[in-house]
């Protein structure tokens, strides 16, 4: 299994939206960095940051499946598992959690 922290160079997540910022997780202060802002509440620049604030945790399911030798199946099919993954990331990332 890869140590996730080893890799990361950006703020660590979870990321969330607050208003028009993107936000990385409280530090031991109880502090958040921004990350990233929209411009405004518009459709579209929801949906972009829904896009954004998911990135960590994007990148965490990519390294599990990088790491997971069951989580792709020889015949390219997802494990349960990985499936499951898949859909609770999608579900955030198109604002359904």
């Amino acid at each position: 299994m890869t140590d996730m922290t080893a890799r990361a160079t950006w703020t660590p997540g979870p990321w969330s939206i607050n208003g028009t910022a993107i936000e990385g997780a409280e530090d031991h202060d109880g502090l958040t960095q921004q990350v990233a802002s929209i411009v405004d509440d518009a459709t579209e620049w929801r949906a972009n940051a829904r896009l954004i604030a998911a990135a960590p945790e994007m990148a965490t399911f990519l390294h599990w499946l990088e790491d997971s030798p069951d989580a792709i199946s020889i015949d390219g099919g997802l494990s349960d598992e990985a499936e499951q993954r898949l859909r609770a990331l999608l579900a955030r990332i198109e604002g359904e959690r």
